[in-house]
């Protein structure tokens, strides 16, 4: 197993320093060029639906992040009935 602490396994062991577990795949962070790609759109306009408070995410620095269960929750919310569908 390896370690990005540069610790060798045996010594991490024995400090009780575990390798980080990844996060849930839903609360993983994407960057909004991440997101735009999920979307497939422009990355301009993942930052417009960001200030206009369609799409939630969190400022860290200077760069968002969103939650992939916040694109998800984006997507259910513009889903449209079609008109063909009755």
């Amino acid at each position: 197993m390896k370690f990005s602490s540069g610790i060798h396994p045996v010594w991490a062991e024995l400090a009780g320093i575990r390798p980080a577990e990844p996060a849930p795949k839903e609360h993983q962070l994407l960057t909004p060029q991440e997101a735009a790609a999920l979307l497939r759109v422009n990355y301009r306009t993942v930052l417009d639906l960001i200030s206009m408070g369609e799409l939630r995410a969190s400022r860290i620095g200077r760069i968002f992040r969103i939650k992939r269960s916040e694109i998800s929750r984006y997507l259910k919310s513009t889903e449209v009935e079609s008109p063909w569908a009755r």
